[in-house]
Formats: structure tokens, C-alpha cells, sequence
């Protein structure tokens, strides 16, 4: 079964994003009280823990939650494009 692991957010773009107990999703805006709710197209992403994982791997050292913007993260969700090599 998948699981939300984090959920991160910031009042003001540009500034570090700290993970919340809980976030109110708002369908076509985003995540309400995000710097970026309402901005883009793109409103909100999903980031699998085994692609963070693998990409913590290759960089050598742990990614901290607030350096990945306000993606949930998320575990046991299974990639669309299962030939892609995470980044």
C-alpha cells in the first residue's frame, strides 16, 4: 500500500520548505497556504522515496526534506514510465 511520507510547504517562494502535519488540497490551485498555490500549471508533484533514495546514493549524502520544495513524498506508488532511470 503507498504512504505519504512528507508534505512541504513555504509562505514565500524562495525560502526553505518545512514539512506539515496535514495540508489542505485544493483541486486545479494546489496546496492552500503554499508560495506556489494557484501558480502554475504543474500545482503539485509527487516524489517516490525509492527514486530520492537512489538519487541520495549517487550524490553520496542524505537530501533533506525542505531542499525538494513542496513535493509530497510518497512510498510504494509505482512509476508511470518504468523504463526511466530516476534522476
Amino acid at each position: 500500500m503507498a504512504k505519504v511520507l512528507a508534505i512541504c510547504v513555504s509562505k514565500k517562494r524562495q525560502e526553505p520548505k518545512k514539512p506539515v502535519a496535514k495540508a489542505q488540497f485544493i483541486e486545479g490551485k494546489g496546496i492552500e497556504g503554499d508560495s506556489h498555490f494557484g501558480f502554475s500549471t504543474r500545482h503539485v508533484s509527487l516524489l517516490r522515496y525509492e527514486d530520492i533514495k537512489c538519487a541520495e546514493e549517487k550524490a553520496g549524502f542524505v537530501l533533506p526534506t525542505r531542499v525538494l520544495g513542496r513535493k509530497p513524498r510518497d512510498r510504494g506508488i509505482a512509476r508511470r514510465d518504468s523504463h526511466k532511470k530516476p534522476p
